[in-house]
């Protein structure tokens, strides 16, 4: 593991109240200064030397300066030249700097700032997924949509819609990193894209039943997947 005591890792506060369990406010207590150079040209070195031993990589972005162009491109050459899957979850300040992901996975505001298209319908959704897959060289493009559920857009493959089932609570606190989770881990153990975002719909489906964050437990989910089947 990296680390650098300098930029501690956020802590989330999460004000809930009515019936309904609804977020009413989130206060963030973070270090809002630049990521240091040095700093981050050793965290390229440390993914860098420690990716080759992995099946996968993983970029979380939060926008908060870890990530950068640098390290994206270093990354992308990488997923090129080897047989490396990388799974992104995209932020605004790097959507000009993503190159070849296997997999990125904005949500539906995410792909309409990214693509420039107000997704609104399903010719908009359809316009922006393929847009993106485009200009992100991506070999897919998974587009989470709360409990709308999620747009599947390939490369090469078209286009496929994965709807949530109804749900008495819906709350989308951490479905968009269990998504990218479940995604990574059914990527590089050999699922198909569309075999991925199924078991990842499933996950986030479990992660909306419960209000605030919680942890897809492997049991359960194994549970799940049999009962769909």
């Amino acid at each position: 593991m990296y680390s650098d005591a300098r930029y501690p890792t956020t802590e989330k506060s999460r004000i809930i109240a009515g019936p309904g369990h609804q977020q009413i406010v989130r206060l963030d207590r973070e270090n809002h200064g630049a990521v240091s150079a040095s700093s981050r040209r050793r965290l390229r070195q440390f993914v860098l030397e420690r990716a080759r031993r992995c099946h996968g990589i993983v970029v979380s972005d939060y926008g908060k300066g870890v990530i950068d162009e640098d390290l994206l491109a270093s990354i992308a050459e990488l997923v090129r030249n080897r047989d490396t899957i990388c799974i992104v979850d995209p932020k605004k300040e790097n959507y000009g700097h993503y190159r070849w992901p296997t997999l990125i996975t904005p949500n539906k505001f995410e792909a309409s700032e990214a693509s420039g298209i107000a997704i609104k319908d399903d010719k908009t959704l359809l316009d922006a997924g393929r847009k993106l897959v485009r200009i992100w060289h991506a070999k897919a493009v998974l587009i989470t949509r709360g409990a709308e559920g999620m747009s599947l857009f390939q490369a090469r493959g078209g286009s496929r819609h994965f709807p949530t089932e109804p749900r008495e609570i819906f709350d989308v606190t951490g479905a968009g990193d269990t998504v990218v989770a479940v995604c990574a881990l059914a990527l590089a153990s050999g699922a198909s894209y569309d075999e991925a975002a199924v078991i990842a719909n499933l996950a986030a489906g479990m992660v909306g039943d419960e209000v605030g964050t919680v942890a897809v437990r492997i049991k359960k989910l194994k549970r799940v997947i049999r009962d769909k089947l």
